[in-house]
């Protein structure tokens, strides 16, 4: 349309907005009320938003082209240099796990897993801080930069560790080390105690500024 939320209005959509939003809210009205519909409708816009992890190390790109499909024969490839927030990277497990679980087919929860792998084990030397990362990264180039927090940008990929290590009950090691390794790391470098209150005592949690 003329108007985005997003800045220039050129087309691309938001691959993590639209996935917690429209496909959370479609698998949600399913788990809540049954309705197939619902389902089929989530399988549909995850259909859509597949081709965004169509690169080398299958983290997925932050904006897509809905019409830039396999079906499409208009279809570019994705831009294989650009950056991705952190958060939009690792924030889509939930909503592609639950729809792999109602639906059957395994696509959905193995291209989430592929972006897992690689941020746990061949991301080591692009910048990550303990088991942190900055909140912009550079999947084609091993590189990273900006800010580490469990802020903006940043926090729902821990989130998601946790909450998809509950989703899987468990079967994977793989999300509760990931999680329990990122506490500890901001146990070392974001979390200070605080003791000008006599008598009391606080916590905060901070944030690491600096590239890497």
């Amino acid at each position: 349309g003329d108007r985005s939320a997003y800045g220039n209005a050129d087309g691309r959509i938001p691959v993590f907005e639209t996935a917690i939003r429209y496909l959370g809210g479609f698998v949600s009205a399913y788990d809540l009320s049954g309705d197939v519909l619902m389902r089929d409708r989530a399988e549909e816009l995850a259909q859509l938003i597949l081709p965004a992890f169509d690169t080398i190390t299958g983290v997925p790109a932050g904006r897509i082209r809905m019409m830039e499909t396999p079906e499409h024969p208009s279809r570019k490839p994705l831009d294989q240099s650009g950056s991705v927030i952190l958060a939009e990277a690792g924030s889509l497990l939930l909503e592609f796990t639950r729809l792999w679980q109602v639906t059957g087919n395994r696509t959905y929860f193995d291209r989430v897993q592929r972006t897992t792998d690689w941020l746990d084990r061949n991301m080591t030397a692009a910048g990550r801080i303990e088991t942190l990362f900055p909140n912009m990264i550079y999947p084609e180039r091993n590189i990273s930069y900006g800010t580490i927090s469990f802020g903006g940008m940043a926090d729902s990929y821990y989130e998601y560790l946790i909450k998809e290590h509950q989703l899987l009950g468990g079967r994977l090691e793989q999300y509760s080390r990931m999680y329990s390794d990122a506490i500890e790391g901001a146990k070392k470098l974001l979390i200070s105690r605080i003791d000008t209150v006599p008598g009391v005592s606080l916590m905060t949690i901070g944030e690491l500024s600096g590239s890497r």
